[in-house]
């Protein structure tokens, strides 16, 4: 579980490392484009119209591995099939997914950003899964020392209020167990 962690947080904190320091101090000061639901592919085929347009970051949406409901599929935005809210399913914390697409597209994206000084900042889910419990991998279930440990002791009620820090921190989020 640990190696995962580091692993995606070293990619994120290398693509900011590796700036010079005024890259760095543009980021902290500039604008951000939240590129949700775009593909990581999509990202890097625009990383250069990003840059030109005056952003100094581009956030993804969540790049882990998620459920893949209504026999998978890319139409994101849809009353009746749209799939955003799969990214915030994890099944695991391995890179790269369905929808955005694969750790090696997401590297190729970060490559580039970092070519024009883009920061690269992931949404990252990492106190909740999907409630298909079936279909969370068993890398993920033994990273966290089986499924005894997966969830908080609260898990099993919903958020009643957003300014309880201890529910919003180990309670259900739109019936996700956490």
């Amino acid at each position: 579980m640990i190696r995962k962690i580091f692993t995606f947080a070293m990619i994120f904190i290398l693509g900011v490392s590796a700036m010079p320091a005024e890259n760095k101090m543009q980021t902290k000061q500039g604008t951000i484009l939240h590129c949700w639901c775009w593909s990581f592919k999509t990202i890097e085929d625009n990383i250069e119209k990003i840059a030109e347009a005056g952003f100094t970051a581009i956030q993804t949406s969540p790049a882990n591995e998620c459920f893949e409901g209504d026999n998978g599929g890319l139409e994101i935005m849809s009353q009746k099939n749209g799939k955003w809210y799969y990214h915030y399913q994890p099944t695991d914390w391995k890179i790269g997914n369905y929808q955005l697409g694969t750790r090696d597209d997401f590297i190729r994206m970060c490559a580039k950003a970092k070519k024009y000084g883009i920061a690269v900042i992931v949404d990252v889910v990492p106190n909740h899964t999907t409630t298909h419990k079936d279909e969370i991998s068993l890398d993920f279930i033994e990273a966290v020392g089986g499924m005894q440990k997966m969830y908080h002791k609260n898990s099993d009620h919903t958020i009643r209020s957003m300014a309880n820090r201890r529910e919003v921190t180990s309670a259900m989020l739109g019936g996700l167990p956490d």
